[in-house]
Formats: C-alpha cells, structure tokens, sequence
C-alpha cells in the first residue's frame, strides 16, 4: 500500500467558485502538510488481468495490484497514486507490453501504467464518457474503448504524455450499434472489430480508416441469428478465425463466419450450454491458451473446453470444471490469462489463483495451485455509512456486509448491504439494513462466539424494509427512516427481547414532508428532524407523548426557509442545539433560538461547498467535517461563530492530498481525533 502525505489548505470563507457551487475559493498551491492518510480497499474481487514479464497486473474494484511473480510482493496503486478511479472494469495490454486499464464510474476514463508513471485519459481528452466497460488494441495500435455511451477510438502516436496529437472518434448508437452500452471488444485478423452489447452482437468493417464514416460497413447478429442471448459479456477469435461469444444468460456460442461477417448466408454456429458441460450458463470471461483450448469464467466456476479444433463436431469435446474446494478463490470468475507455458490465471471475486496444470489440464491430479490474496480486509469498496466506538474502533457499512475494524484486525460481523449505523449507550450496534439488526458483541467484535443479534421487520412493526438511518433519542427509543416513513421503536431497554417492544410509525398523512426519509436527528427528547429527497426537513414536535399522534406538531423547512437546497442528505444537533443539514447546493446551520416551530426568529447561514454532502461529523475542536459526494471532504471551522462568515476556515481534502476516493458518502471522526471517510472506492483514514 502506498501511503501519500496529507495537504489542506486554510482559506477565508469568500463567495466565489468551489466544486461547482458558489462558495470557498481553494487553489492547490495554498496546500500545506498536515497530517497522513492510509487507505483501505478490497482488492481481491478482480476484474482484468494483464501478464508482464514477471508482474501480473491485477484491475480490481478496489485499485490497481501489481504482484511480482518472483517474491509475492504486491504493490496497490489507488486515486492517489494516479489512477482516475479505483474501480476497474476492463484490462488490455499494447504491443508495447504496457498494461491499460478502464474504470466504471464518471470520473474514471483510462489509465496506462508507462515506466515509473500512470497517463490518465478522460472525457477532457475525447472519451465520450468516463464510465469503460470493455477495451482492446488493434494491429494499428488504436486503442477500442467500449462505454456506457458508445464505443471510442483513439489513435495517441505512441506519445502518451502529448495529448496534442490525439485523434479521436466516437460510435454510438447513430452509427449504427443497437446500444450505447459497449461490454466487449474484439479485433479480427482482418482488422474487423466484434462489439457486443446488451442487445446483441455488432460487427464494424471501417475500411482501416475508423475516423471516417463514410466507407462503414455494419452488421448485427441476435439471438435469432444464432447467439445464444443477446446480452454479450466476452468476446474471442481463434487461430482460425471463429469468434467465441460468451453471454450472461445461454452460455457461449462459436461462430465461423466463413471471412463474410456481412453475408450471413454462409455462417456456421454452435452453442454451449450446461447440457454440454458448461459449468454455468453466466459467462464472464473467455481466454484461448497457445493449444487451442477455451477456458471459460462463469458465475459457478470455470469450464475448460478442448475441442479438438472440431468447435462444431462436440462429438469429440472434452470438459473439465474447476470450482474452490481445490484452489480456485470464487466460483464468480471474472477474469482469465493465459500465458506461453502451463500457466493460466484466474481473477476471481476472493483474490487471484494461478493454475499450472502441467501440460495436462484435464488430469486434476496434475495441477498446481498458488493464490494470491491482499490484506485488506474490507468486504466492499462502497461504503456507506463509518461509525466511530472509542478511540481505536471503527465500524464500515458497505454495499455486501458490516465490518470492524481495529487498526490490525478485520472482521465481517453481518453480511448483506448496510445503509447506517447507530450506537446506543449501552454498547448495542443498531445496523439499517433490509430491515433493522441489533447486534451485541459483548465488547468483543473480533470473537462472534459471543454475539446476540435479533432482527426486526415489517412482521414486528417496522412501517418499510428499506432502511435508511436510525437516531436515538434521549430516552433510548429508536427513529428508524425508511422508505415508507418512519418507525419509533421503544424497547424498554431489552432490544432482544421483543416481547415488551412498543411501535408508532409515522408517514405523510401524518405531517411529514415526504415518507422517504434519508436521515434523522434528535435535538430534545420532543423534537425530532427528518431530511427528505426533494422535500427539505421535517420537524416533529410530539410533546413527550410519541406514541400518541393527537398532539404531535409539525413543520417543514424548505429552500425558502434557509436550507441550501430541497434534498436533504445529512442532519446534526451540535452541542449549543444549532441544526446543520448537508443538502445538494451547500450546508446550512439553523439557530432556532429554541423556538423552531416559529420560524420569524430563526437565522440561517449557508456554506455553499461540497455537491450533496451526504455525510457530517464533529471533531473534538468542533470543526465540522462533510463527506461532499464527489468532490472530496471538506472541513468548515467556524470559529465558534458559525454566523459570521469572514472568520470561517475551510480545508479541503482530495486524492490529490492522499484521500482514497473523491466520491465521499460517510465520515466519522474518534475520540482520539482520527476522521474516518467511506467512499465509493475503500476507506480513508486521516492521522492527524
């Protein structure tokens, strides 16, 4: 892991331009050193593969992993290393041996490693998008890049670090593709580029003159014409010139076109399903070896098919299955590289696996396994929601479990997709989930010998199953926002007995702005507040009686109000009872002047920084710290005066400064003073 030192800047609070909204003014040369960042990813569920001598390059959702082959030594390059994102989605290599790579998300594009450095291309440069599914490299040298909106080609004269010279030109569906979705890439011996996409197979002769239109010649192959589904997910071309298509739903298909892709007439096909010997119909990737033989990555482990050079007698077809009970990480492969020898490697969900199989792949007891796994030990690079308990221990949210995390252990405690975390003061963890989890690891996260766990549903009370965020207020009762409004929970003090449990659930028709709530705040045990998507904020006022709606009272703050915009993402209470709310245009802080259902004596301020600031944490100076959506984290000290703007400080932080991923979605700060930032792409931690 590469660990960049850490730069902010400390500027005066000035209405000018920062990160697309009116606001901080922040230039990079006011950066000073001030602290560390380390980051952490998953960089075991591998998505391209790139052999180099001996390096294998390793594209993963969570960066970029160059092993040596020799020692076992990795290195992880990251946003901060140079990369335009973490996620990678597609790899290649160039006739120079140098390894390219595509990243899915709209601030990703292209990246090659060239010598000791990483040349980026983004849609600044000629991508239609930033967002590649799928690369190859023709004869020509020109790069195929296949997006989310169309396919690029890009001729760059070998000059990686001179742009000016770049020829660019784009297909999209205009030119004839049957969908802007590009998810495999192909080049023929005759220059011939086999795209394939989610609706079927299209084939582009250009003539050897790809920025020229005018000498295109198109076709399209569907299901009907032979495929076996028209979703394409891999594409192969033999010795002999028949193209290998894989799909992600009726297996893989072989096509012998007789050297007319336009005449249809003459073609000749063969599917392959799992009445064959196909382990599974989900085919994610397709590699030839130098004999011929097809190894097939599918979601249920990978099919070896020697076929004799027969592909369309399956007469004399030999099949062989590898699944993990040998050494094969995952049965999710969606990566494969075969090299000169008796190697083949496989990227799969859980790390990579080498296979030597001797020269005698169908013979098992031949084969020769090595596995190649990084330390991290997050379940998932997206990160939703951090919570800090104690000075040392942190707790992820991501997209597939809940993770602790204490400095040197990880340890999945609850698998599935988290949206929040709450602690309450006797140690529970209240996890916002399908449904709601209450967790009790008897202060020992690491040993689940100990844990209780109970689960609540729509069955117990629960208004919606999609839960968002859940708030505890004074009393201990639990605010659980869902999608369908929002659920208090009273325990009475036994969250795992559900025998004495009280619900009330409260929705629109009850006063509430809107029933999707993204985050709740309490501020006095009778005043609760919701922040909406397009709705601005709920304030329930319910008199001490929560369970009983006859009282209750409610108000709704909008744009006209105060806040910086209608969709609400984020709410805290600071120690004074001053409101603060992360919105889509900045962040604003209410003084309701402990009246908040009058609105005539309220004063707002807004800080219009950040994009949708989508999560907000306290340090123990009382600055204020925003995970922004896109732009990084930024920091507002207000110097006690959150009114009066010309004293504020404002840091920035990106993967300029050493931060893991600009897409910031949760921040939580510790008692020792360590911020925690989740992000689209791995987990940062800033030491001060």
């Amino acid at each position: 892991m590469k660990i960049q030192g850490l730069s902010f800047l400390i500027v005066v609070l000035v209405l000018s331009p920062v990160f697309g909204a009116p606001g901080v003014s922040i230039q990079p040369e006011h950066f000073k050193s001030a602290g560390r960042w380390t980051s952490f990813t998953n960089a075991n569920i591998v998505r391209g593969l790139v052999l180099q001598g001996n390096a294998l390059w390793a594209g993963t959702t969570g960066g970029v992993v160059r092993w040596d082959l020799v020692s076992g030594n990795y290195t992880k390059y990251l946003s901060p290393d140079g990369l335009p994102d973490n996620l990678v989605t597609a790899a290649t290599t160039d006739k120079y041996g140098r390894p390219w790579f595509g990243f899915g998300s709209w601030n990703g594009g292209l990246a090659v490693r060239d010598g000791e450095q990483w040349s980026v291309f983004s849609p600044e440069d000629g991508l239609v998008t930033g967002w590649v599914l799928s690369l190859a490299i023709d004869e020509q040298d020109y790069k195929w890049i296949g997006t989310v909106r169309g396919l690029n080609v890009v001729r760059d004269q070998a000059t990686l670090q001179d742009k000016s010279d770049d020829t660019w030109g784009t297909f999209d569906i205009g030119a004839l593709l049957t969908t802007d979705y590009v998810t495999a890439i192909a080049v023929d011996r005759t220059g011939v580029k086999w795209i394939g996409t989610p609706e079927g197979l299209c084939v582009l002769e250009d003539g050897g003159t790809p920025f020229n239109a005018g000498d295109d010649a198109w076709s399209t192959f569907i299901a009907a014409d032979g495929l076996p589904g028209n979703s394409i997910t891999a594409i192969a071309i033999d010795a002999a010139g028949n193209k290998w298509i894989a799909t992600n739903t009726g297996g893989l298909s072989v096509l012998d076109d007789g050297g007319t892709p336009h005449n249809k007439s003459d073609d000749r096909w063969t599917t392959f399903g799992a009445t064959d010997g196909l382990v599974d119909e989900t085919v994610y990737a397709i590699a030839l070896d130098s004999s011929g033989r097809k190894w097939l990555g599918t979601g249920g482990g990978v099919s070896l098919l020697e076929d004799n050079g027969t592909p369309f007698d399956k007469g004399d077809d030999r099949w062989t299955t590898l699944k993990p009970g040998g050494a094969l990480r995952s049965n999710h492969v969606w990566a494969i590289s075969t090299g000169a020898g008796t190697e083949v490697w496989f990227g799969c969900q859980w790390g990579v696996s080498r296979l030597d199989h001797g020269g005698a792949p169908g013979d098992k007891q031949n084969h020769s396994w090595r596995t190649f796994i990084t330390e991290d030990g997050l379940p998932h690079n997206d990160i939703t929601s951090v919570r800090a308990e104690g000075s040392s221990l942190i707790w992820v949210g991501t997209a597939s479990g809940l993770a602790a995390f204490d400095g040197n252990r990880w340890a999945t405690v609850i698998p599935g997709s988290v949206n929040a975390i709450s602690i309450d003061p006797t140690g529970n963890k209240w996890i916002a989930t399908w449904g709601v989890h209450a967790l009790n690891d008897a202060g020992t996260p690491f040993d689940p010998g100990d844990d209780t766990r109970t689960e609540f549903h729509q069955t117990d009370g629960l208004v919606d199953e999609g839960v968002e965020s859940i708030a505890l207020d004074g009393a201990g009762r639990k605010w659980i926002c869902t999608y369908g409004g929002v659920s208090l929970l009273d325990d009475k003090g036994t969250p795992h007995n559900k025998a004495d449990d009280a619900w009330t659930s409260f929705t629109a028709a009850d006063g509430m702005a809107s029933d999707w709530v993204h985050a709740v705040a309490v501020d006095e045990p009778n005043r609760v507040w919701f922040a909406h998507e397009n709705f601005g904020v709920s304030m329930l006022d319910h008199r001490g009686t929560p369970q009983n709606k006859s009282d209750d009272l409610w108000i709704r703050l909008t744009k006209e109000d105060g806040l910086a915009g209608e969709s609400v993402y984020s709410i805290l209470v600071d120690k004074y009872g001053r409101k603060w709310f992360g919105a889509c245009g900045g962040v604003s802080v209410l003084d309701d002047r402990g009246t908040p259902l009058e609105k005539s004596d309220d004063v707002f301020t807004t800080f219009p920084v950040g994009d949708c600031n989508q999560g907000m944490a306290f340090d123990p100076q009382g600055r204020l710290w925003i995970a922004t959506g896109w732009s990084g984290v930024i920091v507002i000290d207000h110097r006690g005066t959150p009114f009066n703007v010309m004293d504020d400080i404002v840091m920035a932080y990106t993967s300029r400064e050493g931060l893991v991923d600009n897409r910031t979605q949760a921040i939580a700060v510790s008692s020792s003073g360590r911020v925690w930032v989740g992000t689209d792409g791995g987990l940062g931690c800033l030491d001060p």
